[in-house]
């Protein structure tokens, strides 16, 4: 028989904002900073519904801080499940609960599978990285607690889901393109670049092919190109400009200069530098940044935030 517990020990359940949150005015602010989730259409209702649920969980989180570790517990617990219905839908032709419960596959298995069918956007390596790390949370130290860093962790186990049901045809015409694009990139921005969009030139730095986005009977190419600037920092900080996000679904390469054109518009230009004044202006830029190693982890890990914010707005279109 349970013992009933006295109503003084009975905690006040009253929701409370954690003070670690104290910088948000409301709930619905702190929803704006999560974003939503967004998936595939061809993700099965199944795995969306538990998807949702996740978002609540993270939600909840305004209020629990360690709902934060269980959200990613349970987003990587939902991609295993993902794995065994698609390796259902795929092997089996059906993804009943029957046919579930008969698939024995242990997760790297599954990992492999999805490997051999095409199905995973990141090498394999990676992935069984995320089983490894999966493992570590649900056996490792239970006072460890990430909060917060937790976050960007559940929307990325959520791309892994989305890309199980990218067209694997069309993923390969992507991958190509991407790579043709890259091979053309590296010859113009070798040594430095001028971007010209409009009446704006600036001296670039890196331009990094982001993603190749189809949108119908056509493909769209993102490139982030990161501007120059003053390495030094004053007062303690540095002035990092964003890169810069061109689109366009055409391009013309010729003698390391680079058109791109959008709906038959060219939109900007990319020529390497050929001038004594600009090309001093670029290694004395070099000199600065290569002295100082997160400058390019500061601008590679926003390029990648970029990459990832235009793949799931363009090709994920239901937002949770």
């Amino acid at each position: 028989m349970s013992k009933k517990v006295p109503n003084s020990q009975v905690k006040d359940l009253e929701l409370e904002p954690d003070s670690r949150f104290s910088g948000y005015r409301s709930r619905k602010d702190f929803e704006a900073y999560l974003g939503p989730m967004y998936l595939r259409s061809e993700v099965p209702v199944s795995i969306a519904n538990k998807l949702k649920i996740l978002q609540r969980l993270l939600i909840h989180s305004y209020y629990e801080y360690e709902f934060f570790d269980i959200a990613l517990l349970r987003a990587l617990q939902i991609f295993e499940m993902a794995l065994k219905v698609r390796y259902a839908e795929i092997e089996c032709g059906d993804s009943d609960r029957t046919v579930l419960r008969k698939i024995k596959n242990k997760l790297y298995k599954l990992i492999d599978w999805a490997d051999d069918m095409a199905l995973l956007e990141n090498p394999v390596e990676v992935t069984h990285r995320m089983r490894e790390f999966r493992n570590y949370i649900m056996h490792g130290d239970p006072e460890s607690l990430m909060g917060i860093t937790s976050l960007q962790a559940v929307y990325t186990v959520v791309d892994f889901i989305n890309d199980l049901y990218e067209d694997t045809e069309v993923r390969k015409v992507r991958h190509k393109k991407e790579s043709d694009l890259r091979k053309v990139l590296e010859p113009v921005i070798t040594g430095g670049g001028i971007l010209t969009i409009g009446e704006t030139r600036l001296i670039v730095h890196l331009a990094e092919v982001l993603t190749c986005i189809d949108v119908g009977k056509r493909f769209e190419y993102y490139v982030g190109i990161a501007p120059i600037f003053d390495p030094k920092e004053k007062d303690g900080s540095l002035s990092i400009p964003d890169p810069i996000p061109v689109r366009f679904d055409i391009y013309e390469y010729s003698d390391k200069r680079l058109e791109m054109f959008l709906k038959k518009k060219c939109v900007s230009e990319l020529e390497s530098i050929n001038d004594t004044v600009n090309k001093n202006r670029y290694e004395e830029f070099i000199r600065g940044y290569e002295s100082n190693e997160m400058l390019e982890f500061m601008i590679r890990n926003h390029l990648n935030d970029m990459r990832l914010g235009i793949k799931r707005t363009s090709s994920f279109v239901t937002g949770l």
